[in-house]
């Protein structure tokens, strides 16, 4: 009993046990949009249809679904042939890949 306290006391004072967790973040549209023309727009265009068809089409994609690949591009999860979305996505934060899911995901 005294090691399950124990257990308990250092889960507490360390922060594991009871933790908040993280707010949600807030997409923002006009932030997405200049991200996308800093960095997306060259192969994906501005609209998520880039003038290459070798490029996926973005535009109109669920907000969620595109967070995850841009995630998973950035953690090294997903791949690509050449590498290129790694090196992409390597300096976005949390706060850009919402707000550039929720851009692409405007776009009809």
């Amino acid at each position: 009993m005294r090691k399950i306290l124990l257990v308990c006391g250092l889960l507490v004072t360390s922060g594991y046990a009871f933790s908040q967790a993280a707010a949600p973040i807030k997409p923002d549209v006009k932030a997405g949009e200049a991200k996308v023309k800093a960095v997306c727009s060259s192969c994906h265009g501005m609209d998520g249809n880039g003038p290459n068809p070798q490029y996926p089409s973005l535009k109109g994609q669920k907000a969620e679904y595109l967070k995850k690949q841009i995630s998973d591009f950035k953690s090294g999860k997903r791949t690509n042939d050449n590498g290129i979305m790694k090196a992409m996505t390597a300096t976005l934060t949390d706060q850009d890949i919402a707000n550039i899911a929720e851009y692409f995901s405007t776009k009809k």
